[in-house]
């Protein structure tokens, strides 16, 4: 006990000497305006989303992948002194060197100015049909969602329809009725690629039609339409961004199946999927023919879906940390 008591005694004397007065604090003074300043600069939505995107290196490595392809794409035809489908008789099936970058195939065509000229095509076929795809899906998806009722289930029910057959016969009946080329091509995939992007949408638009600011704004008066174009849209426009990004590989790697079974682009127009069909063709004696068109189809995939998940996680608020 008398230990106990003489711990306490020196616990209570060591708080007496350390104990603080009103002199040993400086009064600073209190600047209402510094504290009402905003340390941080705002940022728009789109600025995070940047901002978010550049710290996803796979997300930049695809950026940078596809720039590279894209810019390929558009000059690399024109950096060898031969067309994508003129022959040189004397350098048939010769392997890569300095003078045919990429070798040339069994014609004598320089693979190097085919390759590129084949990207452009395969990623204007991508871009072309996955914009019509989102926009025909918008269009219809938010009209189902928005009127709902009878529309809806019609809309519906032409949907479920359509998307029990087989694309592939879609794209036969197309070819035998218009006949082969990119037109035909681009319209096989829309008739059937909007289909799931007017489920996405109107499956979004059922959601929105029930928020506070979408009740708001039909109580003022909104229109319909007004409500549509203004508030819902530009609310799922992340969404739709991410689909687009992943609907330009799907049209693409469509694109060259078909060509490879020989349904897609036919010569003497050339593409990714039609320069491996024929490197197909020669792959035991010139492997070369099909390995280098395959890399760069693969390229151009991965990259593609590397920026779409980049896409994903930083447009996606519920991403954020």
């Amino acid at each position: 006990m008398a230990e106990e008591k003489l711990e306490q005694e020196a616990a209570v004397q060591k708080m007496e000497d350390i104990a603080l007065t009103p002199q040993d604090f400086e009064v600073v003074g209190i600047n209402l305006a510094e504290g009402q300043t905003v340390s941080r600069p705002s940022v728009s939505y789109w600025q995070d989303a940047w901002r978010r995107l550049k710290k996803n290196k796979t997300a930049m490595l695809g950026i940078f992948i596809i720039l590279i392809v894209c810019i390929m794409a558009i000059v690399g035809p024109f950096m060898v002194p031969y067309t994508y489908n003129g022959n040189d008789l004397m350098h048939i099936n010769q392997s890569p060197d300095g003078e045919h970058w990429f070798g040339t195939d069994q014609l004598g065509r320089d693979i190097w100015a085919r390759v590129w000229q084949g990207s452009r095509v395969s990623l204007a076929i991508g871009v072309l049909v996955a914009l019509l795809q989102c926009s025909i899906g918008v269009i219809i998806g938010g009209i189902s969602g928005m009127l709902g009722g009878k529309i809806d289930m019609f809309i519906m029910r032409v949907v479920d329809i359509l998307n029990s057959i087989p694309y592939l016969i879609f794209v036969i009946l197309i070819m035998v009725v218009v006949g082969t080329g990119i037109f035909p091509l681009v319209l096989a995939f829309v008739i059937t690629g909007w289909l799931s992007m007017a489920r996405l949408v109107r499956g979004q638009i059922l959601q929105l039609r029930e928020q506070e600011y979408v009740l708001a704004a039909t109580t003022l008066g909104a229109s319909k339409t007004r409500l549509l174009l203004r508030h819902m849209i530009p609310n799922i426009i992340s969404i739709l961004i991410v689909q687009l990004t992943m609907a330009i590989p799907s049209a693409i790697f469509s694109e060259a199946f078909l060509s490879f079974i020989g349904l897609g682009i036919q010569p003497p127009m050339t593409s990714l999927g039609q320069l491996s069909r024929t490197g197909s063709e020669m792959m035991k004696v010139y492997p070369y023919q099909l390995i280098i068109p395959s890399i760069v189809i693969s390229l151009t995939m991965l990259s593609l879906n590397l920026l779409g998940d980049g896409l994903r996680d930083a447009l996606d608020p519920r991403m954020r940390q």
